[in-house]
């Protein structure tokens, strides 16, 4: 028996964009595919007067543990996360972005905004971690020169080709050229998609344990949607459509109440589709770069819409744009309902709000798949997989929260390190069974647990994993509860200094979190 709870974060603005907060719960009426449901929770969050009052640091961990859970050094109001996309985005417009942020940060930048950010190139790096101090900030975005990417082409580079002649040995070498040229677009095109895909599930999963509403400015000129084959001149490429891809990456992103507000980074794009140049014909490098600006701002209209956000395009004011997403993340209402038990039926579940007062604007994630957490995961990724990519992840997953005391110490001759782990309850699912040889229900869970010790030169020295289950007395879940699902490691490490890594994932939910530790072994 598993009860779920279903929240819902919505902003709701008026015609001028500012945030209406005297809303009431009768104000609300929440469908799940047009059928109202009852609003079991409902709260207006004002994360800005939740800060951390001055001269109370959160309490320092003891010696040699380690945890991923939030609030330790993570400011306490709302919270927004910088996306620099250089995996996507012209070199020219990197360069333009980047001084509007500069701008955002020096100017706009509300006190206590707790701000991360991060880079996105071949791999996710993290730049700064969550603080509300702008000089931090601004020395992060300053500092950080994303390059040219590899995988994009820049506007005006596949112009000649397209305009080479169209008869003869030429035309044929033409073609030739064009038919790579696609196939080398589409394969670079498959990398970015993926590889911006999941930077944004690591991002999803790094957020996910921070309380509240979280906003994502994704500053990007994106990926597109599709790759369509009506638009080859060759006509033999072969479409493809990322679609699903994007709705599975929203749907955790949801789940981790981050909501994406992408601002093309761009700014003011043109849409003239002729080339003076060319006596009047239709330049096919224009109508490409077009179809490109068109599809990219699809896919980034997508992943707003379905998380509660907002998209920002054909605007020069980045930073402007940028303060606006980032102010909408400081009042909403929070929405929870009790879905039936019936109703976990795999599918996509549409939600929708109404308000009562006229005139008003909402915002909120498009629905939820309602699947039981163990089948969707074991459809759609592998366990080893979703640790392996968090593990890779440059900030720690925090979909699972714990603690972990890592002590090193010699046994004879060998160096043993000794890990501890207490897993915090209100971060893993419970699923309660009646055996049939007990009289008592029991709480069952499997936990899986890994810690991976790497070398300052890369190589990994032990990786070693290990499975907990149990089915927990209400008694002994009362004790774990307060003082977390104890787990014990112990592993051989030859001496040396290493950077571990470890990990933990919910087999039922597929949450996972991670924490790294320096570790030197005598």
């Amino acid at each position: 028996v598993t009860t779920r709870l279903v929240q819902l974060d919505v902003v709701v603005t008026d015609k001028q964009g500012h945030a209406v907060s005297d809303l009431k719960e009768g104000d609300f009426t929440l469908l799940e595919n047009g059928k109202a449901q009852k609003i079991a929770t409902f709260s207006l969050e004002h994360p800005f007067e939740k800060t951390r009052a001055p001269g109370a640091p959160p309490a320092a961990l003891p010696p040699d543990v380690y945890t991923n859970r939030p609030g330790i050094t993570a400011p306490a109001g709302p919270l927004t996360i910088l996306l620099l996309d250089a995996l996507n985005t012209p070199q020219a417009d990197q360069m333009y972005s980047r001084k509007k942020m500069l701008d955002y940060l020096e100017t706009q930048l509300q006190p206590n905004q707790g701000t991360a950010i991060l880079g996105l190139g071949s791999s996710l790096r993290l730049l700064q971690d969550f603080t509300s101090d702008p000089q931090l900030l601004r020395a992060a975005v300053q500092q950080y020169n994303g390059g040219k990417s590899r995988l994009t082409t820049e506007p005006g580079e596949k112009f000649e080709i397209t305009q080479a002649s169209q008869s003869g040995m030429a035309g044929m070498a033409a073609r030739r050229l064009q038919e790579f040229q696609e196939e080398q677009i589409r394969a670079q095109t498959d990398v970015r998609v993926e590889t911006t895909l999941s930077a944004l599930r690591a991002i999803a999963r790094t957020a996910a344990g921070y309380p509240g509403r979280k906003v994502l400015v994704w500053v990007s000129a994106g990926f597109p949607i599709s790759l369509d084959a009506s638009q080859s001149i060759s006509g033999i490429s072969q479409s493809r459509y990322y679609g699903l891809e994007i709705q599975r990456t929203t749907a955790l992103l949801a789940d981790a109440q981050v909501a994406i507000y992408p601002v093309d980074a761009r700014g003011l794009v043109g849409t003239t589709l002729s080339d003076a140049s060319q006596h009047g014909l239709v330049n096919p490098g224009a109508n490409g770069l077009n179809n490109d600006v068109l599809d990219s701002q699809a896919s980034m209209r997508q992943l707003a819409d379905e998380t509660g956000g907002r998209a920002f395009f054909n605007r020069n004011d980045i930073d402007h744009a940028v303060a606006n997403a980032a102010a909408q993340g400081a009042t909403f209402y929070q929405l929870g309902f009790y879905p039936e038990q019936s109703a976990w039926d795999g599918k996509f579940h549409k939600l929708s709000v109404k308000i009562l007062r006229p005139g008003l604007e909402v915002r909120h994630r498009r629905g939820y798949f309602a699947a039981d957490p163990l089948k969707w995961h074991d459809n759609n990724t592998k366990p080893e997989q979703d640790l392996a990519n968090a593990l890779r992840s440059p900030v720690p997953a925090t979909q699972l929260t714990f603690a972990a005391r890592v002590v090193p110490h010699k046994v004879g001759k060998e160096s043993i390190v000794d890990i501890q782990f207490a897993v915090y309850t209100d971060s893993v699912a419970f699923e309660q069974e009646q055996l049939p040889t007990q009289p008592d229900v029991r709480h069952h869970t499997i936990l899986n647990f890994v810690a991976i010790a790497v070398a300052p030169d890369g190589k990994v020295a032990v990786d070693e994993s290990k499975t907990m289950e149990t089915h927990f007395r209400a008694e002994t879940l009362a004790r774990v509860q307060l003082e977390g699902i104890p787990f014990h490691m112990k592993l051989q490490v030859p001496p040396g200094h290493y950077q571990l890594h470890m990990g933990v994932r919910d087999e039922r939910t597929g949450w996972v979190g991670t924490v790294n530790a320096p570790l030197d072994v005598q």
